[in-house]
């Protein structure tokens, strides 16, 4: 398993996250990340999910994980996650898009200009039902 997830990040190092904005994780960084799953943000009562599309966000070792970290830090947010969270066989992200949980105090615009300062432009709406 450490195997695929190195050989994994290498790919994703090479081939994605050409950006270098982006703080791409190294390999031994890649397992701890996919171990904790999700940001731990402030306990906020969840009033509104945002589907976010995120088309720069290619690969989850270093593109998802800068998006996941900068929505997570912002006010009023609950959590973030990947719309399809399996591990991508080739090291790309081919849905990519995040869910947002949201409570009071979140700005969906801060949110999105903070996410264009990372090299990230994303578009918003409400999620629906089953988000």
């Amino acid at each position: 398993m450490t195997r695929v997830l190195t050989a994994l990040s290498a790919a994703a190092l090479v081939a994605g996250c050409t950006d270098p904005s982006v703080d791409t994780p190294t390999a031994d960084a890649a397992p701890a990340a996919a171990e904790t799953g999700q940001i731990e943000t402030t306990p906020v009562s969840v009033t509104k999910t945002y589907e976010l599309s995120v088309p720069d966000m290619s690969c989850p070792y270093g593109c998802y994980p800068t998006v996941e970290k900068t929505l997570a830090g912002m006010d009023g947010v609950a959590g973030v996650r990947l719309a399809d969270p399996e591990d991508p066989e080739d090291g790309t992200i081919e849905d990519r898009r995040v869910f947002v949980d949201v409570g009071e105090g979140f700005d969906l615009d801060a949110a999105l200009a903070k996410l264009k300062e990372k090299s990230f432009p994303a578009e918003a709406k409400e999620a629906g039902e089953g988000a």
